[in-house]
């Protein structure tokens, strides 16, 4: 066969295309990268924050618990009152708390806790009045159910009070 009758050998040879200098991915993958950053990192943070709360709940609930044990009389409650200042003191600035106390302190309890629940206070007003008067009464002994009431109005306090507080932005 004749060289100018074979349409073949008039082809070119075969050219690859140029090497890809970099990886380059399209802008929808770059958003998608973006997007998954910032939802990690929204995640990360929010478990630190749960940490944290968890954390500073310990050392609480073990002395809410030491308290429990204790007997069911006045003294208890002066104790545990106690308790709620000292824990109020680390949680809020020390001119808020400090000087509080009788139904101002009671006041101040119910609100800080009812920032997580609308309205809805911790101390029932017979746990407000036995707060609010122990301090000053002799040692007198009070309902077991009233002193179980009274420690399970404080440690809602306190997880109320921990949660939101390490939830809230500085």
């Amino acid at each position: 066969m004749n060289p100018q009758q074979d349409p073949l050998s008039q082809l070119r040879d075969i050219h690859l295309p140029a090497p890809i200098d970099s990886f380059q991915l399209a802008p929808g993958w770059w958003l998608l990268i973006a997007v998954i950053i910032l939802l990690g990192t929204l995640l990360v943070r929010q478990w630190l924050k749960r940490r944290k709360a968890r954390i500073w709940l310990k050392p609480a609930k073990r002395e809410l618990a030491l308290l429990a044990s204790k007997p069911a009389n006045t003294r208890s409650v002066a104790e545990l009152s106690e308790f709620l200042k000292r824990f109020c003191l680390l949680h809020f600035p020390k001119s808020q708390v400090a000087s509080l106390s009788g139904k101002e302190w009671i006041n101040f309890l119910n609100s800080q806790s009812s920032h997580s629940r609308a309205d809805e206070p911790c101390f029932e007003p017979q746990l407000q009045r036995l707060l609010c008067q122990s301090i000053y009464q002799p040692e007198q002994a009070i309902t077991s159910e009233l002193w179980q009431q009274l420690i399970d109005s404080s440690s809602t306090f306190t997880t109320r009070v921990i949660k939101y507080y390490a939830r809230k932005p500085k």
